[in-house]
């Protein structure tokens, strides 16, 4: 994979094509979230509901520890957090604040 000068900035996580390509499955988790039906069955199972998209083990591992930091540096899309703080009863800006204070 080529470097790019951007790739070592201190407490930054860069949202690129790659990473994008790398966090499109867990982006696509998130984004099912929008439907009341697919937040219901994530509540009753969420392991089994996680294992219906093709996510590394880590990235399933980060949403079911509630881990946003981590969900944000395998994915840096604020979407992420935002759709799986709303799911799981964090407020967004606390879920914010925790990423900041975390750094």
């Amino acid at each position: 994979m080529t470097s790019r000068d951007y790739d070592d900035v201190p407490g930054t996580y860069v949202l690129d094509s790659r990473s994008y390509r790398k966090g499109y499955h867990l982006n696509m988790f998130c984004m099912s979230l929008n439907k009341a039906e697919c937040r219901e069955e994530f509540a009753c199972d969420e392991r089994a509901y996680l294992e219906k998209f093709p996510m590394t083990e880590e990235q399933r591992q980060a949403v079911l520890d509630r881990d946003y930091i981590r969900c944000c540096s395998l994915v840096p899309m604020s979407i992420t957090h935002s759709r799986s703080s709303a799911t799981t009863g964090s407020h967004r800006r606390l879920c914010t604040a925790r990423c900041r204070c975390r750094r």
